[in-house]
């Protein structure tokens, strides 16, 4: 690994692994936490289906 740091190509590489596992990173937390908060607060009783709330926006 202490080879990569021996020139400045090897530092260029480093911060291209570093950006990609960066990104990797960012993606991974946007999807688990879009699907974990990504809800309505709506009551666990009465949840509404997309053609419920097509039907709502259209009767009004």
């Amino acid at each position: 690994m202490f080879v990569l740091f021996t020139s400045i190509k090897g530092y260029a590489t480093v911060y291209l692994i570093a950006g990609v596992l960066y990104v990797i990173g960012a993606l991974f937390l946007l999807v688990a936490f879009k699907k974990k908060y990504n809800n309505l607060t709506r009551p666990a009783s009465r949840q509404a289906t997309t053609q419920e709330v097509g039907e709502t926006v259209a009767a009004e």
